[in-house]
Parts: structure tokens; sequence; C-alpha cells
């Protein structure tokens, strides 16, 4: 009886295959890209600057910021600017995944790197109205998940 899930679930996976929303290569259940796309994206090079401030191009943009300290995963354009759309006014919660994955990669990468880490993450909330329109926190649905399973401590207090 206990193969009868992993089973199931291959049986499944052999049904309904996933493929990747860039390159339609099969993949994982659990994913939305796969290896290569996610490593061919234009991401920022954490290594080279593990705090984005540094980055002049980053310090002229916040000239006045009250904080020391930026990680991000990368400029609002495409893909993730057409991915954020779908999933904020579409509901598509496939690209979510995708977003999960390079939040996931960027974040390891940058615990790696960095030898100060935030004590607590905190999620900013939706203003009210948006929340009952759309229904969701996109920011909560992407992150929240990607901070648990990295075991960060999170405030909901918002």
């Amino acid at each position: 009886m206990s193969h009868l899930p992993h089973v199931l679930k291959l049986g499944l996976d052999a049904l309904f295959p996933n493929f990747c929303i860039s390159c339609q290569n099969h993949i994982q259940a659990d994913q939305a890209l796969c290896q290569y796309c996610l490593d061919d994206l234009n991401l920022f090079d954490l290594t080279r600057h593990p705090n984005l401030l540094h980055r002049p191009d980053i310090c002229d943009a916040f000239p006045d910021s009250n904080f020391d300290h930026l990680i991000a995963c990368a400029w609002y354009q495409a893909p993730f600017k057409l991915w954020l759309k779908q999933l904020k006014f579409n509901d598509q919660q496939y690209f979510r995944v995708a977003l999960q994955q390079v939040v996931e990669k960027q974040l390891q990468l940058a615990r790696q790197v960095n030898t100060n880490w935030p004590d607590l993450f905190i999620v900013l909330p939706l203003h009210n109205q948006r929340f009952l329109a759309r229904g969701f926190n996109q920011v909560s649905q992407t992150w929240l998940p990607v901070l648990k399973n990295q075991q960060c401590t999170v405030s909901t207090a918002l």
C-alpha cells in the first residue's frame, strides 16, 4: 500500500506532464521552469554585488534611502514583468511557481554571499481595496512559502 501514492503520482505525471513555461521542455510537477531556463534568466549577480546598494545604478535610484542593504532578484522587465502581471491580474498561478523558483535561487545565493542576514522578514500587505478586488496577495503567495522553506523568520504583524 505504501507504493500506491508514488505509483499514482507517476501515473498522473505521465498523463498530465508539466512543461517549462519558457522552452516547453518536460519538467517536474512542482516546477514551472526547467533548470536551463532558470539559469538563463537575467538575474542580479549577487556574488559580485551581495549588497545591491553598492551598484551605482541602483544607489542612484535610492538617494535618500533609510536602509543600508538591498537584496533583489531582477529588474522589473521581461519575463518577470509579464509573470507578475499575469499573476496579479489574471490569477495565473503557474507564474507564481516560476517566480518562487527565482526567489528561491536568489535567496539561497544571497544567504551564501552575505555576512549579515536579516533577523526578520516582513511581507508588506496589500491595501484592503486591492486585496478585496484580487482576493489574494501575490507577494505573500510568492515569498512566504520560499521564506518558510528556507527557515527564515517571518512577521505577519502588518
